[in-house]
């Protein structure tokens, strides 16, 4: 039999174990219902049941470590089932492998059989399951497979209780590793529970408790250290094996110290950054960062490690150490580090590529917009410029979100200091306190020239319309808005080329409104409009924040998909009663854009083949209708969208069409409704037949004049559409 090691606590004479997982795992080995297991003794310790038994393995003839064919181990089951069982090798050489638990002392090895806490591995733990991952783990560590190349290196030390967050760059490369760290505890009910470290020197006064250091530490193989350091001297023998000199590199270090009297009453916290691999002849796969607290002062460890002595209190540095001083009586405490959350941190937390540097003009920092570009942030996406003039007010704090902290304030700047505070690092958001259309503001202008990307999040068709038409930038437009009662969020997107601008997505828009039933009431208005101040302005909406907490969310993965794809998007995401959300895609066509009599024709092709088309069904008689759009009079541009068909007392022949009126006037409301008042009537359509093309004929011409008569009184064009045979279009806009 191999040299064993003496289980731990005294036999148990007359057998009788009191822990009942340790009851249930004794009685299943007398059973013998399980093979190559067998029970040895059972044994009574002060942390609790242990329970001594034999396995048998299957293990191949050429192994990878050294597990033999028949191991003794033992499980400490606790007292109160608050811990994991540990199962420890009683073999004295039992190999040094991955998927070792660190402790205190290196012998008898513990094995790490389970990758996840006990509390949940309690609720479905048994003993039969438990001898089964027993057989596995020391077969699959016989043959070198236990740890499979996919899975992470294993931690080099153990866990520990109190997080210490550093700066993220502290390691980063290129950069000087600084001389030491400034360290502030977060106490609460008088128990330190958080250290966060700060580059700078810890200013006289300041009444430092914490100083660090941090080291760069030479490539260390994974799963190697079986043995947690307990006192300064062993943590120096355990990074030794590395190649790296703790004693010199702290020595030299506290010598610049000795003078700094502020913090020789500071205990001392000792950052390493260790690289990975994972054996001995691989390359470095990680880095890894650990950090330990001593309990005794600067000036207690200057005296421990030889590099002073005391002289009424104060340090007299030593030019050698003397022999045998090397830290045996500083005693250190591991800490867990983490580090502060950055963009490509962020990023990779939200499961997403790394920051990509897209640079985003936003317009409008309200409710929507405030959590959409804080989502994100959040997940590390794009470098921003947020452009709105307006302050934050108490009744913005319903849906905004800015807190009470903020109220008075610009919107724009407070935003950004508040997404600056999120991530370590440049700064990811900057802003304007302006209107988007101050075209001499500098800054505005510098920040529109530089932007790939402009959002519109101010949810105004004037801000829109002046996005969509700045043309001194050529960086994609994208549109986001919720409906008036915030049922539905809408995403318009220009594609990567600009061929459909965002005026032209939104005409797009309204067409599908008054085409589908489903959005008969997308725009119309439930929700009650309420006054908060005493201005005739000074209204604001009833939407709930859990429909804008909802709906932004929804935005930014839209938000997101639309960008990385070159096409344009017209998305219109829409949710119930019952959270379900449900999108409405359209596909955007490209637009088309005709100057004509100092006005600009906006349309698309999708209008023009309805037209064609309902020209062919009525030939050889001609028809016609109505036409469907908006005007932007500041811009002299009228946009046509769609069409109300010929009415039904209409006259059509051959050669001849008079529009009737049946019906439509309540059509041309029902557009009306539906879109919010975004469409209206702009004109007159009618077919030519085969043969005559697309010229206006005399009655063409008198009732292009009847038209304009008609609509210039508004300071409105008119406008007529010719359809003709071919594919052939006339259009007439202001002048025939």
């Amino acid at each position: 039999m191999a040299d064993l090691l003496t289980p731990p606590g005294e036999p148990l004479v007359a057998g009788g174990v009191v822990v009942p997982k340790a009851a249930e795992l004794v009685w299943l080995l007398k059973s013998e219902t399980l093979p190559y297991v067998r029970l040895v003794e059972c044994r009574r310790a002060a942390a609790g049941d242990v329970v001594v038994f034999e396995v048998e393995p299957e293990v191949p003839q050429a192994k990878v470590h050294d597990i033999q064919r028949v191991e003794r181990l033992a499980v400490v089951f606790a007292d109160n089932d608050e811990v994991m069982p540990e199962t420890i090798a009683l073999r004295r050489d039992f190999p040094s492998v991955p998927h070792l638990n660190l402790r205190w002392e290196e012998l008898p090895r513990s094995l790490c059989l389970w990758d996840e806490t006990y509390s949940n591995l309690k609720l479905r733990w048994t003993a039969a399951a438990y001898l089964r991952r027993v057989l596995e783990w020391l077969a699959l560590t016989a043959r070198g497979e236990l740890h499979g190349e996919d899975q992470p290196l294993e931690p080099l030390l153990g866990a520990a209780a109190i997080p210490l967050i550093l700066p993220a760059r502290l390691f980063a490369p290129g950069m000087d590793r600084p001389a030491w760290l400034s360290v502030q505890a977060v106490d609460y009910d008088g128990t330190i529970i958080t250290l966060i470290a700060e580059p700078g020197i810890p200013r006289p006064g300041d009444g430092a408790r914490f100083v660090a250091l941090p080291f760069h530490v030479p490539v260390q193989t994974h799963g190697v250290v079986r043995r947690q350091p307990q006192t300064l001297a062993e943590l120096h023998d355990m990074l030794l094996g590395t190649g790296f000199d703790l004693l010199a590199a702290l020595r030299a270090q506290l010598g610049d110290w000795a003078g700094n009297g502020h913090v020789l009453g500071a205990r001392v916290i000792l950052i390493f950054r260790i690289p990975k691999r994972r054996n001995d002849e691989a390359e470095a796969e990680v880095e890894e960062t650990w950090a330990f607290l001593t309990v005794s002062t600067v000036r207690e460890v200057g005296v421990s490690i030889g590099r002073w002595d005391l002289h009424d209190g104060t340090p007299g540095v030593l030019l050698a150490a003397p022999a045998g001083r090397e830290g045996q009586g500083v005693n250190v405490e591991i800490l867990n580090p983490a580090t502060t959350l950055t963009a490509d941190g962020a990023a990779w937390l939200n499961g997403l590529p790394g920051a990509d540097g897209v640079e985003i003009l936003a317009v409008g920092a309200g409710a929507l917009g405030s959590q959409v570009m804080i989502n994100l942030i959040r997940a590390g996406y794009g470098t921003w410029t947020v452009v709105d003039p307006d302050r934050l007010m108490p009744h913005n704090l319903a849906r905004h979100y800015l807190g009470s902290y903020a109220l008075g304030f610009p919107k724009a700047q407070t935003l950004s200091d508040v997404a600056n505070a999120l991530l370590d690092g440049p700064d990811v958001m900057s802003g304007i306190v302006a209107d988007v259309r101050s075209e001499a503001n500098p800054a505005l202008r510098k920040a529109v020239d530089g932007a790939s990307v402009i959002a519109d999040f101010s949810a105004s068709v004037t801000a829109a319309r002046h996005l969509a038409l700045d043309n001194a930038s050529g960086a994609r437009r994208v549109s986001v808005f919720l409906n008036p009662d915030g049922t539905d969020l809408v995403v318009l997107a220009e594609d990567a080329e600009r061929r459909t601008t965002l005026d032209q997505l939104e005409m797009q828009y309204y067409r599908e409104i008054i085409q589908r039933a489903e959005l008969s009431e997308h725009l119309t208005r439930g929700g009650q409009r309420l006054r908060y101040a005493h201005s005739c302005r000074d209204v604001t909406s009833t939407i709930p924040q859990d429909a804008v907490g909802t709906l932004s969310g929804v935005a930014a993965r839209a938000f997101r998909a639309a960008l990385s794809r070159p096409e344009a998007t017209i998305a219109i995401f829409r949710t119930d009663a019952d959270l379900c959300v449900d999108v409405v895609r359209v596909d955007p066509v490209p637009g088309l854009r005709v100057e004509t009599a100092g006005w600009t024709l906006c349309t698309d092709e999708m209008l023009l083949s309805r037209l064609r088309a309902l020209r062919a069904t009525k030939l050889p008689n001609e028809t016609g209708g109505v036409l469907i759009g908006s005007y932007d009079l500041q811009r002299r541009i009228v946009y046509v969208v769609d069409t109300i068909p010929s009415p039904p007392d209409s006259k059509e022949w051959p050669t001849l069409y008079i529009r009737g009126s049946e019906g439509l006037r309540q059509a041309v409301q029902e557009v009306d409704r539906r879109t919010a008042g975004s469409l209206q009537y702009v004109g007159e359509w009618h077919s030519h037949p085969d043969g005559y093309g697309c010229g206006a004929s005399e009655d063409d011409r008198k009732v292009f004049g009847w038209m304009t008569a008609h609509l210039s009184a508004d300071g409105l064009p008119g406008l007529m559409i010719i359809v003709g045979a071919a594919g052939q279009t006339g259009i007439y806009l202001g002048q025939i």
